[in-house]
């Protein structure tokens, strides 16, 4: 088993001791582990992102170098963001995915593909159920961009069982 880890994966792994511990079970509904890669399937495929990457494939193309160029000097500075296949974020695009494949990849492509293509067999990735809200996992995309040298506005991600659906609820210093 060959791992891609991030510098932030202790952050991660401690909410699920966490969860654990407060809930006496592991989490469901957002979790981080060290997945499979063939479990993962790229979010890049819908029609909006092939126009995206389309119109700035330069842009595109120099991200994917720098990822490439500071993975092996630097390390993977945060976990890949997935959500699962079964989430409706992607009912209005799901003809673009693999049904079998459990896991799509919202933040991690460029790491991905350099993953591929150095024989990693799992990555760090914070995992997303199908009943958390889209906001949790946008607030988290845009804490994940910070520097290493920032602190992240996140201190404890708490999954609550409510009303017999679980929910994400994301609490962060401010």
């Amino acid at each position: 088993m060959k791992v891609l880890t991030s510098h932030r994966d202790e952050i991660f792994k401690q909410w699920v001791v966490d969860f654990f511990v407060e809930m006496g079970k592991k989490p469901t509904q957002f979790y981080f582990d060290y997945i499979d890669i063939r479990l993962m399937q790229r979010g890049d495929t819908t029609p909006e992102s092939q126009a995206w990457l389309k119109k700035n494939k330069n842009q595109n193309d120099e991200v994917k170098e720098f990822v490439n160029q500071s993975i092996p000097k630097d390390g993977m500075i945060s976990p890949l963001i997935l959500i699962t296949i079964k989430h409706w974020h992607w009912d209005v695009v799901r003809e673009c995915f693999w049904n079998t494949i459990p896991f799509v990849i919202h933040t991690g492509n460029n790491r991905y593909q350099y993953a591929l293509a150095n024989n990693y067999t799992h990555i760090g990735s914070i995992v997303i159920g199908p009943h958390v809200d889209p906001r949790v996992w946008n607030y988290l995309q845009i804490e994940l961009r910070k520097p290493l040298n920032k602190k992240l506005k996140l201190n404890k991600f708490v999954l609550e069982e409510a009303e017999g659906i679980n929910r994400a609820h994301c609490y962060w210093n401010t």
